[in-house]
């Protein structure tokens, strides 16, 4: 049985995606890692070059992950679950 997370995009990432946010059916016992690499194969070579690398499991150090609003970055194999929302951002700075 799957599970619908919403993804939301923000700064260059829409821009990557064309959209500012999706949702996806996607199966169980995924963590947000998984989720990264659909949404690499989801939206092609720039995804993969810009965002996040499926081939080192990593992100590119310009983005950020929240998991219902909780950041993320440093922890993609935490699990999602039906009705999470995984925001992918440029990371914020301040002066």
């Amino acid at each position: 049985m799957g599970m619908v997370i919403k993804i939301l995009y923000a700064g260059f990432v829409a821009e990557i995606t064309g959209r500012y946010s999706e949702e996806l059916n996607l199966g169980c016992e995924l963590t947000v890692r998984d989720v990264l690499g659909v949404l690499c194969e989801k939206h092609g070579p720039r995804f993969k070059s810009e965002v996040y690398d499926p081939n080192k499991g990593e992100l590119k150090p310009n983005v950020m992950v929240l998991l219902n609003g909780v950041n993320v970055t440093n922890k993609l194999d935490v699990g999602v679950s039906e009705g999470d929302f995984i925001t992918l951002l440029p990371p914020v700075s301040g002066g």
